[in-house]
């Protein structure tokens, strides 16, 4: 099965989201993806209970047209250039 890579401009979409060491994804969406995109993801942290992965991500698409999915992808590419630097 071909695995769906887009690139949206300046956002590249790979099969594994993980952020920077250190950044907390759950505080991330809740803080600055669901007030200001309205979006959500769900935190990867949840994914390793054992050892913890606060900067990991999991992104469902699957139900989503293409234009919707730049979309998403471009806003949360956006922000997390605004809150990465």
């Amino acid at each position: 099965m071909a695995k769906m890579m887009l690139d949206p401009g300046d956002v590249v979409i790979t099969e594994d989201p993980t952020f920077p060491a250190g950044f907390d994804a759950a505080r991330f969406m809740a803080e600055t993806m669901l007030p200001r995109a309205r979006l959500a993801y769900v935190p990867g942290e949840s994914f390793f209970p054992v050892a913890g992965h606060a900067n990991h991500a999991r992104i469902s698409y699957s139900t989503q047209d293409e234009a919707t999915i730049v979309h998403g992808m471009t806003l949360l590419g956006g922000l997390l250039t605004e809150a990465l630097g």
